[in-house]
């Protein structure tokens, strides 16, 4: 047994050494070292100072639990939990590396442990049976910072206090930039939304309803580990299958995904997401062969509901989808009735499959060039199987992605190109409910068509109502229609659907600033900076909804984290001139108006309406007029919008700014 420090530390009574090595023999199969005594001979000043080194640095102790245990008042097992406790006071309480083990039928409520590992979440594996649950757990816990030898194992990394804040900081400037905003959020509806990493943990919310999932990520343990998006598209899908059965409330991708790099029991989990049950998983991918293992478990007592293992041949994966999802529904419902999730594959053909899955992979990614990437996967996927109807979907929605960007009106021949694919989706198949989702998207943002895209959207909601970029999409709708009102249950439906997506919570925002409630969409947009402080816009949008309630001082705190130029400058000016420093904020228009006014008219407009200066808005507004269609609503007015576009009011006496107003009624 090597002296470095392993990742996983397992603590046992002699009586269990047989399953002992058993779970480690399964964890090593999986890559993680283990360190586990096989010599029989403990005690003694060499081996203390070995076992308090492995316990101080490893990254995970797992105490496996039995009557053994129980029955034991003494054994060297009880020093290493009593040094594995002593570890825990001094971690942070988001920090947990603890991780019980029950092997037998011991109640864990009754058995003798120190008080720090009843704070985590326990488990059970009966006599080593099920060793794949623990590994996947393991390897779940490891993946928060792991690090990995050239043999291409994991390997651990201390994780003192010190250690740990390091590890936060790197997480931080390692964060990804994820969606799009427009000036009043409605531009969420053109991107599913991307998954980003936050460090912040999330606030648990009461009022889980029964029966309800979240499907966390699946664990991709392919020999390579480049099988990552394909295990995140069978989460994915089987999300999009549990959602479709009546009566079961099922977490979106977002929300569910949001735990991937953080270290967090099943129960943290679960109150967060609200729900009573998760299911977990792992994906190995050799060739032409799957293994998926998965696993219900009951969040509030940590007991295994269901688990089985699937190894099959590649073509069959939409087959299990199926049994996975119906064996999911009947552990949750007891029935199948009426809560069936089969349903016909979305391609015969494995290879363009799989291209669909790195496609929608890429166009979440939010790097430079992935939406061209993505399309150019999706078009290879499609040539392989052109009656591929949610590929066509998928293509469609890529095109569509960057309309509404920073509010350009370049975005014609996105609108062009969409068109086609979209159209082919729904004519190869009109029970698909992103089908209909991507046409309401053209009809509101580029036919301009309101009655329509309320059909399409009335449509998706019924093949698919678990969608929670569907019920965005029909609050943003509800705005452009001036039915300001119906945009608020919508947006709090979006929220119920996807709590822990950022972008749920400025959906809210807007509906809410729309019907009045200044300081609860203030309060919306704080909760989803909490989330995820780095898409761009989000500190712009707060900023603007803080100007709104009174606040310009913490308004330009806000507006100065803002890492997206054009967000930072369009909002700045505002900010400024709220605090009366109105030389800088005319120097600051002038520097947007030199490099954005070319794609953004309208918030020069709005900043000299800001103003009362109804000769200079009124020039930029009949540009913005200009290169909008005729039939698109250039701005929203209502008597209680705060800020920007509300400042429109300054000027709504001037008759030109009458006679453009109504050019521009929503249908």
């Amino acid at each position: 047994m090597s002296d470095r420090p392993c990742a996983v530390f397992v603590s046992y009574a002699s009586q269990d050494r047989l399953v002992a090595e058993r779970l480690a023999e399964a964890m090593r199969g999986a890559g993680v070292e283990v360190w586990l005594d096989q010599t029989g001979l403990r005690g003694g000043e060499d081996w203390d100072k070995k076992i308090r080194r492995q316990i101080r640095e490893c990254a995970l102790f797992i105490a496996l639990v039995s009557r053994n245990t129980d029955a034991r008042a003494e054994g060297y097992f009880r020093l290493e939990w009593r040094l594995a406790a002593e570890r825990c006071q001094l971690m942070a309480d988001d920090e947990p590396f603890v991780l019980p083990v029950v092997i037998d039928g011991s109640a864990p409520a009754s058995t003798r442990v120190p008080d720090q590992f009843r704070k985590v979440q326990w488990m059970r594996v009966p006599d080593g049976s099920a060793s794949h649950v623990l590994v996947e757990r393991v390897v779940r816990l490891l993946q928060r910072d792991p690090g990995t030898d050239p043999a291409g194992g994991v390997h651990a990394v201390p994780v003192t206090r010190p250690a740990a804040a390091r590890w936060r900081r790197r997480a931080i400037l390692a964060l990804v930039a994820a969606a799009i905003v427009a000036a009043v959020g409605s531009a969420f509806l053109m991107r599913l939304p991307r998954q980003t990493t936050t460090v912040r943990p999330a606030a648990a919310v009461p009022g889980t309803v029964e029966p309800s999932v979240a499907v966390l990520p699946f664990i991709d343990l392919s020999e390579k580990r480049d099988q990552g998006y394909f295990a995140d598209g069978l989460s994915e899908e089987l999300i999009e299958l549990l959602a479709q059965v009546p009566g079961l409330h099922v977490r979106a991708r977002t929300s569910s995904f949001y735990f991937r790099n953080r270290q967090s029991s099943l129960a943290d989990m679960a109150r967060a997401l609200v729900v009573t049950h998760v299911l977990e998983g792992s994906v190995r991918k050799s060739g032409n062969m799957l293994r998926i293992t998965t696993q219900l478990v009951r969040a509030d007592s940590g007991d295994h509901v269901w688990s089985n293992t699937f190894e099959r041949p590649l073509g069959d994966v939409f087959k299990i989808q199926d049994e996975i999802s119906n064996r999911v529904v009947l552990a949750l419902t007891g029935s199948l009735v009426g809560g069936t999730t089969n349903r016909a594959p979305r391609t015969k053909n494995v290879e363009a499959y799989s291209l669909f899955l790195q496609a929608r992979a890429l166009a979440r990614s939010a790097g430079q060039g992935d939406d061209v990437a993505a399309q150019q996967t999706l078009r290879r996927a499609l040539a392989l199987d052109p009656e591929f109807a949610a590929g066509w979907a998928a293509l469609a929605h890529a095109i569509m992605s960057d309309v509404g960007w920073h509010d350009t009106p370049t975005s014609v021949k996105p609108c062009e190109a969409a068109q086609a694919p979209a159209a082919r989706a729904l004519e190869l198949d009109p029970t698909l409910g992103d089908s209909h989702r991507v046409n309401a998207e053209l009809l509101i943002h580029c036919a301009h068509d309101l009655p329509a895209a309320e059909t399409a959207l009335r449509r998706a909601l019924a093949l698919d109502p678990g969608r929670a970029e569907t019920w965005a999409a029909y609050a943003t709708l509800r705005e452009f229609q001036g039915r300001f009102a119906e945009a608020l249950p919508m947006a709090r439906e979006t929220v119920s659907r996807d709590p822990l997506n950022s972008w749920s919570y400025v959906v809210l925002a807007d509906a809410q600033g729309i019907n009045g409630d200044l300081k609860g969409a203030e309060a919306s947009y704080r909760r989803a900076i909490e989330i995820d402080p780095m898409p761009a816009g989000l500190h712009a949008l707060h900023a603007n909804s803080l100007l709104s309630i009174g606040a310009p001082a913490d308004a330009l705190v806000e507006v100065e984290k803002e890492g997206d130029d054009q967000f930072r400058r369009m909002t700045l000016p505002l900010v400024l001139d709220a605090l009366g420093r109105h030389d800088e904020a005319t120097a600051e228009m002038r520097v947007f108006e030199q490099r954005y006014a070319e794609r953004d008219a309208l918030t020069l407009a709005e900043f000299y309406a800001c103003r009362h200066d109804a000769v200079h808005s009124l020039a930029w507004l009949e540009i913005h007029a200009g290169r909008t269609d005729a039939k698109r609503p250039m701005f929203i007015v209502h008597e209680d919008l705060p800020n920007r576009s509300g400042c429109f009011r300054n000027i709504e006496g001037d008759r030109r700014f009458q006679a453009l107003l109504a050019s521009r009624a929503p249908q």
